[in-house]
């Protein structure tokens, strides 16, 4: 299981391609009473990113995520205050802080401490803006260590793919499905 969130109201839900990989079937969960079958519209397993896409009528009071706009400004700056939302350990909705370390060409470095149900869930600037996506953490032996994201760059033609897949088919996953642990979409105001 893992996290994911919903960035586009077509109900497309961007996550890590490690956390539905190996299934045969996903569902996306909103809630302890409902989650839904979901579609593998896009992935990229080089990238370690997944689009799916998910019946947003199963859940109206869905959140659609605001990516942040990739232009001359940077989307995310070292020193700049972040946080994530996710559900770790069949936890739902940890909101973990921490401050951006570093920023590569692929990914951005962060001391925010995260940890294996996080992976796939939205990184957020100090605007609120999704700027990347959780995946790894590499820790010591006491416990503290860095945190890996994915840059919200990195999944620009795979979001234009899996635009163009959902606007060409119609959304066959109209089905509720009985609750099970799979990826977590954080409701983010109650």
């Amino acid at each position: 299981n893992g996290t994911g969130f919903i960035f586009d109201e077509k109900g497309l839900v961007l996550t890590n391609y490690h956390v539905i990989s190996e299934t045969t079937e996903v569902r996306v969960r909103f809630n302890k009473d409902r989650s839904v079958k979901a579609r593998v519209l896009a992935k990229d397993p080089e990238r370690d990113i997944a689009v799916l896409q998910v019946n947003l009528s199963a859940f109206p009071k869905a959140e659609v995520l605001k990516i942040a706009t990739t232009g001359d400004e940077p989307t995310a700056v070292v020193g700049e205050h972040v946080f994530t939302i996710g559900s770790p350990a069949h936890q739902e909705k940890l909101l973990t802080t921490g401050v951006v370390s570093k920023i590569e060409d692929k990914a951005i470095i962060s001391d925010i401490n995260f940890n294996a149900g996080n992976a796939g869930g939205p990184f957020f600037n100090s605007l609120g803006e999704v700027v990347g996506i959780t995946t790894f953490k590499v820790s010591d032996k006491e416990g503290s260590g860095l945190a890996g994201v994915i840059r919200i760059e990195e999944a620009a033609s795979l979001i234009n793919e899996a635009r163009a897949a959902a606007a060409s088919t119609a959304n066959r996953q109209k089905d509720l499905l009985v609750n099970v642990n799979t990826i977590e979409i954080p409701h983010l105001y109650g």
